[in-house]
C-alpha cells in the first residue's frame, strides 16, 4: 500500500532514510512507459505482485486538470489489489528471500556510462552507510558489473574521483562529487566527538561528528546525515575562517 498508493506518507521507523513517502516517485522519471513493478516477499513468506502505471497530467474539455493511474494486480469491485498466490506471479518476478524487487518498465538511458554514473551517485549518497556495512550495491549492464561494499569504498571513492575530473564533470553543477572530501574527513577523524544533543532543555538523543582541520584543509563544509547512513544536505555557508571538513550523523542514540 505505501509503495502503490499512498502520497506524501511513510511508514518507516526512527533512522530509517526517507521521511515523507515521496522518493518511490523517483523510479518513474527513468522509464519511458510510466510503469513500474513490484514484488515483495516479507519475513512471514507473504508475497505480493502488484504493478503502477502513472501517465501524463492532461487536462479535459472541460479544462480540469486530470491524472491517469492505472495499477496491475487483482481487480476487486472498484479497487486492484496486490496478486499473493505464488502460481499467479510470473516466475521472473518471484523472491526467494525476504525484500523488494523494483522493475522500472521501459528503461532507456541517455548516456552509455550510465553505470558508472549510477555509481557515483551510490557513493556520493550512501558511502557512509557502505562503510558501516549496511548497505551493498551491485550494478550490472551486459558484461559490465559494479560491486561495491566495505571492502572496496575507499578504492572505489579514488576510482570515481579520477573518472569525475577526467570527463571534467567539475563544471556539472546538477552533481557535486564531494564524497572523497567526506571519506577523507571519516578516515583520518582519529577521535570523532560523540554528545548528546539537547534542544529547549529536551534530548534529542546522540550525535558524531567526524572533524578534520589542518594546512591541507581547504573548505568550509559539514555533511550531514542521518542514523541510516544518506547523504541529507551540506552546509557551506560558514563565515568564519578557520578551514574544515565536518561529517554530522544525527545517530539518535
Amino acid at each position: 500500500y505505501g509503495l502503490v498508493k499512498s502520497f506524501s506518507s511513510t511508514n518507516k521507523s526512527d533512522g530509517s532514510s526517507g521521511s515523507q513517502g515521496v522518493g518511490k516517485f523517483a523510479t518513474y522519471n527513468f522509464t519511458e512507459l510510466r510503469t513500474v513493478l513490484y514484488s515483495t516477499r516479507t519475513e512471514d513468506n507473504e508475497i505480493g505482485f502488484q504493478g503502477k502505471t502513472i501517465l501524463v497530467t492532461f487536462r479535459d474539455g472541460e479544462n480540469r486538470k486530470r491524472v491517469n493511474k492505472a495499477r496491475f494486480g487483482k481487480p476487486i469491485s472498484e479497487d486492484v489489489l496486490p496478486i499473493t498466490e505464488k502460481d499467479d506471479i510470473p516466475e521472473i518476478f518471484r523472491r526467494n528471500e525476504p525484500g523488494t524487487d523494483i522493475y522500472v518498465i521501459g528503461f532507456e538511458p541517455d548516456d552509455d556510462n550510465w553505470v558508472k554514473l549510477m555509481a557515483m551517485s551510490v557513493i556520493e549518497c550512501f558511502f557512509y552507510a557502505i562503510y558501516k556495512r549496511t548497505l551493498e550495491v551491485d550494478l550490472e549492464d551486459a558484461d559490465q558489473i559494479i560491486h561495491i561494499d566495505k571492502n572496496n569504498i575507499g578504492e572505489k571513492i579514488a576510482e570515481y574521483d579520477e573518472y569525475y575530473k577526467k570527463m571534467d564533470m567539475r563544471e556539472d553543477d546538477s552533481f557535486q562529487y564531494t564524497a572523497p572530501l567526506y571519506w577523507k574527513a571519516i578516515t583520518e577523524t582519529k577521535n570523532p566527538i560523540v554528545k548528546k544533543f539537547t534542544y529547549n532543555r529536551q534530548s534529542m538523543g546522540e550525535y558524531e561528528l567526524y572533524l578534520l582541520m589542518g594546512p591541507d584543509v581547504q573548505e568550509r563544509r559539514v555533511l550531514e546525515m542521518r542514523k541510516a547512513g544518506m547523504k541529507i544536505r551540506e552546509d557551506t555557508g560558514f563565515r568564519i575562517q578557520s578551514s574544515f571538513i565536518g561529517v554530522f550523523i544525527a545517530t539518535g542514540n
